[in-house]
């Protein structure tokens, strides 16, 4: 269900550290005001003496001021000023966090962690596409485009791609966002969604269930974070096959301009040259990894000649001077080679 405007202001306010009753009193003296104790109190179902606890914590908090006079009136301050000074401390806290960041003696080890709530996915999730540096896939509902959206566009902006898979549809006001975007971007929605799922560089990984997002009791939500290298490549499988299946939104118009492109990801490296082939273009890829039978890291290159995808089997077929390396990704089998890093060096 929407939230209507005053709700929408009322939660606003919230974020800003007013308590729900500080919140309707500035507002009704932001719409209202100047106004006498006497007449608040006609506008606000609160009891008097609460009234003068409230109107006392604003004013400690800079949203109220004082008229002096007789009788003493109380107005709002400019919602504005009081925006840009709470972006102003936010800004000096960020500077000070940083700074103690330098500082300290850890770093976070592989492993896994939960995040309690939405507000904690989140943030987790802001977090984890802050940090991305290469590549970054994303199932989510479209519920949530509002919160992460703009953490996405700053990334793609600096280089990161970005494949989102929305569910049930992409909405109106992301489209318009999404589409000013001409690189480094693709968009597929599909009507049924599993999970709310987040990859960076295939080292870092965020699931949530889908039930919180199908629900509106959500009370108990969590997202388990992955910090570690082997649920990315678990996940990328269900990913793959859901990207496979999803409708085309936004598609980048894919010409040998682009490349160099490095991949993290095999499945999605496949993916690009599967596409690469439809449009006619030939594929030059230089792959790093190990050779599975003899467990020693390699680096080859070569043109692609062919390919397999089916629901068990992704992998690619490179003609390396006159012999044949068929290409795996994380965990492969029947390959000659796990490929650790894909990159696609030519397309003519």
């Amino acid at each position: 269900m929407e939230l209507t405007l005053e709700e929408e202001v009322i939660k606003a306010l919230s974020e800003l550290g007013l308590t729900e009753k500080e919140s309707y009193v500035y507002l009704l003296l932001l719409l209202k005001g100047p106004l006498r104790a006497s007449e608040i109190l006609e506008g606000v179902k609160v009891h008097q003496p609460q009234l003068y606890n409230i109107l006392k914590n604003l004013i400690r908090k800079g949203f109220v001021k004082v008229v002096n006079g007789r009788p003493r009136l109380y107005a709002a301050n400019d919602p504005e000023v009081i925006i840009e000074r709470k972006e102003s401390e936010l800004k000096k806290y960020k500077e000070l966090l940083k700074e103690l960041i330098k500082r300290r003696s850890w770093e976070r080890k592989a492993g896994v962690w939960i995040t309690r709530g939405r507000e904690g996915l989140i943030r987790n999730s802001i977090e984890l596409i802050k940090h991305s540096k290469n590549e970054l896939y994303l199932e989510l509902p479209s519920s949530l485009a509002t919160y992460l959206l703009n953490s996405v566009v700053k990334a793609v902006n600096r280089g990161v791609r970005a494949y989102l898979l929305f569910f049930p549809k992409v909405e109106e006001d992301a489209l318009r966002k999404l589409s000013a975007i001409s690189r480094n971007l693709n968009v597929k929605e599909k009507r049924i969604g599993e999970f709310f799922l987040l990859i960076s560089d295939m080292e870092t990984c965020t699931y949530a269930p889908k039930r919180y997002f199908t629900s509106r009791v959500n009370d108990d939500m969590y997202a388990i974070i992955f910090n570690e290298k082997e649920m990315p490549f678990f996940f990328m499988h269900r990913f793959f096959e859901a990207w496979r299946r999803g409708r085309p939104v936004i598609s980048e118009e894919l010409s040998p301009s682009l490349y160099p492109r490095k991949f993290l990801s095999h499945r999605m490296a496949v993916d690009e040259i599967l596409r690469l082939r439809e449009k006619g273009f030939r594929v030059e890829v230089e792959v790093k990894g190990k050779l599975i039978r003899e467990e020693r890291s390699v680096k080859v290159r070569g043109e692609v000649s062919s390919l397999m995808v089916t629901s068990e089997v992704v992998n690619f077929t490179l003609t390396v001077g006159k012999k044949e390396v068929r290409i795996g990704g994380y965990g492969s089998e029947v390959e000659d080679l796990e490929a650790e890093e894909i990159t696609i060096v030519k397309v003519f």
